[in-house]
C-alpha cells in the first residue's frame, strides 16, 4: 500500500472502512509515507525504539546519522485527544520538550494520523507546517513537511 503524501496517512483512516485506525496502522502507514521519500528502515529510521531511555514511534536520522525528527503517534483509540488543547499541553510540556532536550532532534512530530503538530528543537510549534485537519491538506502543505523530512 503506497502512501506518496502525508495526507494520504489521513485519507486511508478515514476512507477506508475495514482498516480501523489504531497506534500500530497509523505507524505503519507513516512507515510507508518515508519509504515512498526514499528512507531505509533501520538506516534511515527506526520504528519503536527505545533511544537514551526514551521510547519514540518513529525516529528518523539526517545523512550524518544525527537525529533528525522524532515521531509520537497517538492512537485515536486513545480519543480525540490531540484536538484538545489542554491534552495537547500536557503532551508538549511532557514528552515534546523532554524528547527536544535529551534526544536532541531537528522536529518532534505529535501525530494521530488525522492531525499533525510539528515542533522545533526547543520544542515550540511550528505553525506553518503543523495542522488540525491533514486530510485536507495541499501541495504547498506537502512541500513543507517534505522540506523538514527531507533537507539535511
Amino acid at each position: 500500500m503506497p502512501v506518496l503524501e502525508a495526507r494520504e496517512v489521513a485519507k486511508i483512516l478515514k476512507e477506508r472502512t475495514d482498516l480501523k485506525p489504531r497506534h500500530g496502522i497509523i505507524i505503519y502507514l507513516f512507515e510507508k509515507y518515508l519509504e515512498s521519500l526514499g528512507f531505509e528502515k533501520d538506516k534511515d529510521y527506526k520504528v519503536e525504539a527505545n533511544i537514551q531511555d526514551l521510547d519514540v514511534d518513529i525516529i528518523t536520522y539526517d545523512k550524518d546519522g544525527k537525529i533528525k525528527v522524532v515521531w509520537e503517534i497517538i492512537g485515536p483509540e486513545d480519543g480525540d485527544m490531540l484536538h484538545n488543547n489542554g491534552f495537547r499541553e500536557i503532551l508538549e510540556k511532557v514528552l515534546v520538550k523532554t524528547y527536544a532536550y535529551v534526544l536532541k532532534p531537528k522536529y518532534v512530530i505529535l501525530t494521530d494520523g488525522f492531525s499533525l503538530y510539528v515542533y522545533d528543537s526547543q520544542g515550540k510549534l511550528v505553525k506553518d507546517v503543523s495542522t488540525d485537519d491533514l486530510y485536507s491538506t495541499n501541495s504547498d502543505y506537502e512541500n513543507k513537511i517534505r522540506k523538514i523530512l527531507l533537507d539535511s
